[in-house]
């Protein structure tokens, strides 16, 4: 299978305003915050890409730096798992250039439940609260060998 890498850019802005076409041949995902839509696309992504195999969040999941922004994630799991997560994903990176907040909690926690084939989740955190680093470790995994790694 062919990688093919995409940045996510202002283009994906509107996307939700149209058809979406499936990329079945992405198998590795580098994608950015839309500040205006949080993470309200990412089932589509998802859906939009049956096969992908890494994914990586270059801005974490909130506007750097926290205290500046009001920003919402909008972040609500979608209710049916998407299959690449269920089926493919094996790879999750996370570059946080702050501390893990509650709401960003709630995605990391969606995805380790739901990635069944994931092999390691890292995650780039300069000030992870001692606190919060446990609780991501103890949450559950699907994946019974996924690692999660803190850089």
């Amino acid at each position: 299978m062919m990688i093919v890498r995409i940045w996510f850019t202002q283009a994906f802005n509107r996307i939700h305003d149209i058809n979406m076409p499936v990329f079945p041949n992405l198998i590795d995902f580098f994608i950015g915050l839309d500040v205006f839509r949080g993470w309200s696309m990412l089932p589509t992504f998802f859906n939009k890409m049956p096969n992908l195999e890494h994914i990586t969040f270059l801005d974490g999941f909130l506007r750097f730096p926290h205290a500046q922004h009001t920003f919402t994630m909008r972040w609500n799991p979608p209710v049916e798992v998407p299959p690449c997560l269920r089926f493919k994903m094996k790879k999750i990176i996370i570059v946080n250039r702050e501390t893990i907040t509650p709401k960003e909690l709630k995605l990391i926690r969606y995805l380790l439940k739901h990635a069944n084939h994931l092999e390691i989740l890292t995650m780039n955190a300069h000030k992870i609260d001692p606190k919060r680093r446990e609780q991501v470790l103890k949450f559950y995994r699907a994946s019974k060998s996924c690692k999660i790694e803190f850089v």
